[in-house]
């Protein structure tokens, strides 16, 4: 530091400010870590549902277009109607369960998915336009 009368003019800052400007931002990085990482997990969540969703509705298609009515068993049954089938963001492995038993005998569909906390998604109704086998 140089003195001019006096006054002191400083050239730069203390070791002391820098340490507690740098635990500042380390307390900040800390705080905000959790939030982001829970904020990405439930963009992934969103992301799987979405994609439970076009499959639940290429499902519906593929159904229109079943002579008899039917659903597809597997994601590759349902290539004719969904060329290029969405994936968990997770790395999860969707499930198709056909046939659960609904309001006034309705039958719903459900499209799950095998990454842990993802919980099915329950589409209704499933019910063929017109008597095809039965989905059970």
């Amino acid at each position: 530091m140089r003195r001019r009368g006096r006054q002191k003019i400083r050239d730069g800052f203390a070791a002391s400010e820098m340490v507690v400007a740098i635990l500042v931002v380390v307390i900040l990085f800390v705080a905000a870590s959790p939030l982001h990482r829970a904020a990405r997990e439930e963009a992934a969540r969103l992301r799987c549902n979405a994609a439970r969703q076009v499959i639940a509705d290429a499902q519906r298609a593929f159904q229109s277009r079943s002579p008899d009515g039917r659903f597809a068993r597997t994601l590759q049954e349902l290539s004719s109607v969904l060329p290029n089938p969405p994936r968990c963001p997770h790395g999860g492995r969707f499930r198709f369960k056909l046939g659960l038993p609904g309001a006034r005998g309705s039958r719903r569909m459900a499209v799950t998915c095998s990454a842990e906390g993802h919980r099915p998604v329950i589409f209704a109704p499933a019910d063929p336009p017109h008597r095809g086998p039965s989905l059970e």
